[in-house]
């Protein structure tokens, strides 16, 4: 959809490479035996390591905004179909939710989309 805009497709690679590298950064937790016993508790990792904590936080974050935006870069790429109009604000709103009015592919990609995202 989005082939001849280089500026879209670079900025939703973008997000992809911050989504990927922020799931495969390792967290850096070392344990150790609690004497003859089996069990084993943690070490206190380096303040540096701690920083790794936050990371499913802010991957999820991403995750979620990316998701948003390509729904939303999809939608009003089927929206903008050239062969009809919704003049009005809430013919617009009334496409958005309902595809009416748009072809049936297009149509049945907005619906497959609305329930990805919801």
């Amino acid at each position: 959809m989005y082939r001849d805009s280089k500026l879209t497709v670079l900025f939703f690679l973008f997000m992809w490479a911050v989504i990927s590298g922020s799931s495969i950064t390792p967290v850096f937790y070392r344990s150790i035996n609690l004497g003859p016993t089996e069990y084993c508790t943690y070490l206190v990792p380096p303040e540096y390591e701690r920083a790794a904590d936050i990371l499913p936080i802010i991957n999820g974050l991403f995750v979620y905004i990316h998701d948003t935006l390509v729904f939303a870069a999809i939608t009003l790429k089927l929206v903008g179909t050239p062969g009809w109009s919704a003049e009005t604000g809430r013919g617009w709103i009334r496409l958005l939710f309902s595809g009416n009015y748009l072809p049936r592919f297009s149509r049945a990609m907005l619906r497959d989309g609305q329930a990805y995202y919801l």
